[in-house]
């Protein structure tokens, strides 16, 4: 949902504002969110280490956490080289690209217990 709701909202944005850069920023600020989310799914979900640990508590915990530190870390260094990569970043654009793939997935949860209950 992130994703989907990033790619859509870079290219309402470019349409809208008819500038390209506004678009990309909007496009890198979800993918400041979607990437280190995607990363640290993949690294809790596929690593042999986790899944021979995955019976004690503590070691489970400590992987989740070294993980969840990767994503911020990932998500910060996005963000601090944003206008390196992204030629005339719009920060605002930025922002509302990031804020918006925050918050869908809310919208997400909310669409996984709605099909939970119809069952």
């Amino acid at each position: 949902m992130q994703l989907l709701v990033g790619l859509a909202a870079g290219a309402v944005a470019g349409l809208l504002t008819q500038s390209a850069p506004v678009g990309w920023s909007v496009l890198y600020g979800a993918a400041s969110v979607v990437v280190p989310s995607a990363l640290m799914v993949y690294g809790i979900t596929s690593s042999a280490i986790a899944r021979l640990l995955s019976g004690f508590a503590q070691a489970a915990f400590a992987g989740f956490l070294l993980w969840e530190g990767v994503k911020i870390l990932l998500a910060v260094g996005m963000l601090w080289s944003a206008p390196m990569v992204v030629p005339d970043l719009s920060w605002v654009g930025l922002l509302i690209g990031l804020v918006l793939a925050l918050k869908v997935y809310w919208f997400g949860l909310w669409v996984q217990a709605g099909r939970s209950n119809d069952r």
